[in-house]
């Protein structure tokens, strides 16, 4: 049953199912203990015999729940409204984790999105494993899957330190989202890549401060800005405008009011974005 169909069905059942089968139980017993004298120990055993009958009707049924999940995990299948608690099934743990480890690129993408909802140490490190896959799309998908996992590296650090330097700019711009996210100095990684050499590491550090401006406070300072307005560079010009969009309070606005009357359209755009 789909999850938006779930949402429906599942208050009905509850309500008609569950409950009456509740008061049906209850004048079943009154039925069985005072008409037809049933000792209390015979209705206990029978009780343990439907429960251990119960129990094996479970099992059988995560198992046909694995083995569907494996299947449509092998056809790259992904569902965006999955319920997060069937994938704390055994089954569909180990179908994830047999999909991270497979050969096919889109079926270890699809278990990796699968993976952020199911948050389990086991999974965790082989969602980590992916770190190494070659395909950058993979790589991507595992850091994206590791921060939604809220996944702490450990010795595997320098790994993600070396993605800064990856030929793929999603690959860059992922690395950066974590290490500013889950990085052990998120605010000092900031300032050292905003004074470094490389523009488009520069750029990316601050369209993702953008975007979330809370995670790395104090990395981007007044005098950070007033260095770039002070250099007069177009590029200079746009990087202090995105900056500007980042911090807070009076400099804000009295940094962005020039830059958004700027004759370049570009400085104008990066500043009424901000």
């Amino acid at each position: 049953v789909r999850p938006h169909e779930r949402r429906i069905i599942k208050p009905a059942v509850d309500t008609l199912v569950q409950r009456w089968a509740d008061a049906l139980v209850g004048l079943m017993l009154v039925v069985v203990l005072h008409l037809f004298r049933v000792p209390a120990n015979v209705i206990a055993i029978v009780t343990g015999i439907m429960a251990l009958v119960w129990l094996v009707v479970i099992v059988i049924l995560n198992r046909q729940f694995g083995r569907a999940f494996e299947k449509a995990l092998s056809l790259r299948w992904s569902e965006t409204d999955l319920s997060s608690e069937s994938l704390h099934t055994p089954g569909a743990r180990r179908a994830l984790i047999k999909g991270l480890q497979s050969s096919d690129e889109r079926r270890v993408i699809t278990a990796l999105e699968l993976s952020r909802y199911g948050g389990d140490a086991v999974l965790a490190r082989a969602v980590m494993r992916s770190l190494e896959h070659p395909s950058p799309l993979v790589r991507r998908a595992a850091l994206d899957a590791m921060r939604a996992m809220s996944i702490r590296t450990g010795s595997r650090e320098r790994t993600i330190d070396s993605f800064l330097l990856d030929p793929d700019d999603n690959v860059r711009r992922a690395a950066i989202e974590y290490l500013l996210e889950f990085g052990p100095r998120p605010s000092e990684f900031a300032r050292n890549v905003l004074q470094g050499q490389d523009p488009g590491l520069r750029q990316m550090v601050l369209d993702v401060l953008f975007d979330h401006p809370y995670v790395a406070q104090g990395a981007i300072t007044a005098e950070w800005i007033a260095e770039h307005l002070k250099a007069g560079t177009a590029e200079d010009l746009i990087l202090a405008a995105r900056g500007l969009g980042v911090v807070s309070g009076r400099v804000s606005w009295t940094g962005l009011r020039p830059l958004l009357a700027h004759e370049d359209p570009e400085i104008r755009r990066a500043a009424l974005a901000s």
